[in-house]
């Protein structure tokens, strides 16, 4: 009993951690795009780069 729990909790976590990922290559490539557009200020490259992991660690 204990295995299939286990599997399911390591599924879950893969899951989570590849939402993480997206979210956050997500960001920066939406602020890279500005960036070439010259759109893009510095805060944004800030955020895209600093303020992406608290957001990951909000989504786990």
């Amino acid at each position: 009993m204990l295995l299939p729990q286990t599997i399911d909790l390591a599924r879950r976590t893969m899951l989570t951690a590849k939402i993480s990922v997206t979210l956050a290559l997500v960001i920066k490539a939406a602020v890279m795009l500005l960036g070439l557009l010259d759109y893009a200020q510095t805060w944004m490259a800030v955020f895209a780069d600093v303020g992406a992991a608290p957001l990951c660690v909000l989504v786990a």
